[in-house]
């Protein structure tokens, strides 16, 4: 068990939100789509005001891909957008402007989709009926769910962790869960967007997605080869480890910028990721615990390795030995160069 001490520097380390770079760009492209769905959702209603009530082609709304490895901060960043948007005190005590739905392993098909929405919605009824219904209808749901987003007055649905329900999924499910995005977005229901690793490109190789699908917002890792991708991601960790700093979960610097060396083996450790970083420092918080001393390189190694295990692909080790970072290292020196070159 954690002493108290212990306990206020996790909590403290927790605390800690170091903004994304692209979140700006997150959230420019996510008001831009509340924007467009807002604008299409009242043409729609003046042609069918002018029709007078009669059955009108819906007003096609959009797909805005989210792309981006798991710890890339996608959720966090999106996080604080719809914090906003609901904040707003001006909505009603109803109104769902913009709806988080978190897609599990177990969404096999277009009703389990449907049914996850409408769970997300706060339906339990519903959402269980959609999956006992031995007369079940596509179309039929789908209506229920625009009568029921037309109430909550709902424009965008995000499904996040989407890539859960295609991880081994075959050519017949991606079609069945691409048409069932296709009818949601060309019949008007909501405009969506897709959250979740690369693998969520599977589901944006339909042709009948491209046509309203909005230009993809990258979470993946920096590269090494834009000066723009190096620069994000170190004034990233020197953030981070000046509010661990200033939060009092380190005593001393642990200088992870400090040089070109030091940089190389913490972009190698975290392949780039800056989510990674984080997630590998606490682990190393956890293991300082254990060993009741500071945090310190040998604990960010120990915990880099046990991060490394339990992955899919494990990578190479930069701590290693000194030179493990030694080609990142040479492409660091190369691309910082001509950031400096660019900055004079």
């Amino acid at each position: 068990m954690w002493t108290p001490a212990q306990d206020r520097k996790m909590d403290a380390f927790e605390s800690i939100l170091v903004d994304h770079p692209r979140k700006t760009q997150l959230h420019s492209a996510l008001g831009n789509l509340m924007h467009e769905t807002t604008r299409a959702s009242r043409r729609y209603q003046e042609r069918a005001a002018a029709a007078g009530g009669r059955p009108l082609k819906a007003e096609e709304l959009y797909l805005l891909p989210v792309i981006g490895p798991s710890g890339a901060t996608k959720t966090k960043s999106l996080s604080t957008y719809v914090d906003r948007v609901l904040a707003d005190p001006d909505l009603d005590p109803d109104e769902i402007p913009v709806l988080v739905v978190t897609v599990r392993s177990s969404v096999k098909s277009a009703r389990h989709l449907q049914s996850a929405i409408l769970l997300a919605f706060g339906d339990l009824t519903a959402s269980t009926e959609v999956l006992s219904q031995r007369d079940y209808s596509e179309a039929r749901v789908n209506m229920d769910l625009l009568e029921k987003a037309r109430a909550k007055k709902t424009r965008i649905v995000i499904l996040d962790e989407c890539h859960s329900m295609i991880q081994n999924a075959g050519p017949v499910l991606l079609d069945s869960l691409a048409t069932a995005m296709k009818s949601f977005v060309n019949d008007g229901l909501f405009s969506l967007v897709l959250v979740g690793t690369d693998k969520v490109k599977r589901l944006l190789q339909f042709s009948e997605n491209h046509s309203r699908q909005k230009r993809i917002v990258d979470f993946g890792p920096a590269s090494l080869d834009d000066p723009e991708d190096v620069a994000y991601f170190m004034q990233f960790v020197g953030r981070f480890e000046k509010e661990m700093l200033g939060k009092k979960v380190i005593s001393k610097p642990l200088n992870m910028i400090g040089d070109v060396a030091t940089r190389a083996i913490v972009y190698d450790m975290a392949r780039g990721v800056v989510g990674t970083v984080v997630r590998i420092l606490r682990i190393a918080l956890e293991q300082s615990f254990e060993d009741d001393q500071p945090l310190d390189w040998t604990h960010i190694a120990k915990a880099f390795r046990a991060w490394n295990r339990a992955l899919e692909k494990p990578g190479p080790d930069p701590f290693a030995s000194k030179n493990a970072s030694k080609a990142t290292e040479t492409k660091l020196e190369a691309v910082e160069g001509l950031s400096m070159e660019a900055a004079e």
